[in-house]
């Protein structure tokens, strides 16, 4: 329940920040939201096996969607 409460704060955060500078906000929607709102709940739901694969499951994303990111930018970059 913290880390939901947590990651709803965090977005409202977000949100705010986006209007002053949007690369930041985008370092503060990918850090804390996924790799810690994810590793709370995985703790609270499985404890230390369930975060490790949690971790695990998170690298295998970061660079799948790292290179999603990355495509969508260079398309974007093109237009």
């Amino acid at each position: 329940m913290i880390s939901l409460v947590a990651t709803v704060a965090l977005l409202l955060t977000i949100y705010f920040i986006q209007k002053l500078n949007p690369f930041i906000a985008g370092l503060l929607a990918v850090v804390p939201i996924k790799i810690v709102g994810t590793a709370l709940m995985s703790v609270e739901s499985g404890g230390r096996e369930s975060l490790m694969l949690s971790i695990k499951g998170m690298l295998v994303g970061q660079f799948a969607w790292g290179l999603a990111l990355a495509i969508v930018y260079y398309v974007l970059l093109r237009r």
